[in-house]
């Protein structure tokens, strides 16, 4: 670490989750030295804005992290898909450099960490490969409303995440408008990502049902049990495709323990930096852009089983960047680095 902060190399620095987090990382406290951003050589980026300053981004030349982050990294967040992950991380673990997993491919390896809910790095398990993984983005919205309940008898919680074409990357995006814009003008809309289409449309299931669930859905159930200390089974996750650009939404029914209902609830949750209670309630489109999660509709269930809530949050600068920061800060302070 250089005496004036951190060498913070981010792989995957150009695309939709990269590109906002190093935004995230340069407007948060942390103290960076020097930026390594590194991007795949097959796309042509040269250079990114930083806080103002014009840094060079490395390209990733026949699939090796370059020799430079190896070299003098202080941490490296791992911004891309998971095989990419997965293929890329050993080199990087090998030169004993701390990592990120952004989105859970190395959960086999390190522990995961929300600290928006108030769930931190693992130190133990930490040493031991030096990763740490922030969930996928539907479990860091359901872990930030869900854990402070936990104070209350949280028992059983039931989820419904509505995602947007953004949770994909930027390809996802482009390609629900061009579908938009084709049908529209009735020709054949472009399916590589969307292969069931998402234009005026919902995909009713993310993934293939293999006994009812997706592999998706279960995941984000085993990311929350871990997290929640609640079995999987009562933690059931329905996650759906709606033909929106950004935000991602979510229904839950939370059902506690005793006679606490919507009022014990709020409460809860009102005092938190990292939730806003809402009334009326956000929209995704209005919660993109902010760095806190959205929530309202807190309702008593009509036949007592718990209360029934909505929440969103911008599914790269609440979901990926803010909590990743946060993963971030907790090593710098607590000397991980």
């Amino acid at each position: 670490m250089a005496e004036t902060g951190l060498d913070i190399a981010v792989i995957g620095a150009t695309g939709a989750v990269g590109a906002d987090l190093v935004q995230a990382i340069a407007r948060s406290s942390l103290p960076v030295a020097r930026w390594l951003l590194v991007a795949s050589a097959q796309k042509n980026h040269s250079r990114v804005d930083v806080g103002g300053d014009d840094i060079l981004v490395l390209p990733c030349p026949d699939d090796a992290v370059p020799q430079v982050v190896l070299d003098d990294a202080d941490l490296v967040i791992f911004a891309t898909p998971s095989s990419v992950t997965r293929k890329l991380a050993p080199a990087v673990q090998d030169a004993g450099i701390a990592i990120i997993d952004v989105g859970g491919a190395l959960i086999d390896q390190g522990s995961l960490a929300v600290p928006l809910a108030g769930v931190g790095i693992d130190e133990e398990r930490f040493h031991e490969q030096r990763v740490t993984c922030s969930p996928s983005a539907p479990t860091v919205l359901a872990a930030s409303v869900l854990r402070p309940l936990t104070a209350l008898g949280l028992v059983r919680a039931q989820i419904t995440a509505l995602l947007p074409a953004g949770v994909v990357g930027r390809a996802g995006a482009e390609e629900l408008s061009r579908q938009v814009v084709s049908l529209f003008n009735s020709a054949d809309p472009p399916r590589k990502v969307f292969p069931e289409g998402l234009a005026f449309d919902v995909v009713s299931a993310v993934g293939t049902p293999v006994d009812d669930w997706t592999g998706a859905e279960r995941r984000v159930s085993a990311e929350l049990a871990a997290l929640l200390r609640i079995p999987p089974p009562r933690l059931p996750v329905t996650l759906v495709l709606v033909p929106t650009f950004a935000g991602l939404s979510m229904g839950i029914h939370a059902q506690l323990t005793g006679e606490r209902g919507a009022e014990q609830v709020r409460g809860a949750l009102a005092s938190l930096p990292t939730l806003t209670l809402a009334d009326p309630m956000t929209s995704p489109k209005e919660a993109v852009g902010t760095a806190v999660a959205h929530v309202g509709r807190v309702r008593d269930d009509p036949a007592g089983l718990g209360v029934h809530l909505w929440a969103v949050a911008d599914n790269l600068r609440f979901c990926a960047s803010a909590n990743v920061v946060a993963i971030a800060m907790q090593m710098w302070r607590n000397d991980l680095l």
